[in-house]
């Protein structure tokens, strides 16, 4: 007899499969713009906490609460993450634009 899921696997599972579909697809993404590539991972974190938080309708008690702050959790953990994704790809953008000035190959 198999032992059921909880919802904090079942949330982990659902974040896997979608950040292993996001990476999937990194060819795509190579091709976009950082500011889309930021917007997207904010909609994916509002679609997963919008998910997570309609699995925790269905707990009871303590339950309920705990899979509510977990859901939170993950969610803020997402949105600065992609965030903190944005701000490095930033910063790695305006290096290579100034290593390309100091060789003499920036844009006049």
């Amino acid at each position: 007899m198999r032992a059921p899921i909880t919802i904090t696997e079942a949330v982990c599972a659902a974040i896997l499969c979608l950040y292993a579909v996001g990476t999937s697809r990194g060819d795509d993404l190579m091709g976009q713009g950082r500011d889309q590539e930021y917007e997207a991972a904010i909609t994916r974190a509002e679609i997963l906490y919008q998910a997570a938080q309609n699995v925790c309708e269905n707990e009871q008690g303590s339950d309920r609460e705990l899979c509510f702050k977990e859901a939170k959790a993950t969610h803020i953990r997402a949105v600065a993450d992609a965030k903190a994704r944005l701000k490095a790809a930033q910063m790695v953008s305006d290096r290579r634009g100034n290593a390309d000035v100091m060789r003499g190959e920036g844009k006049w």
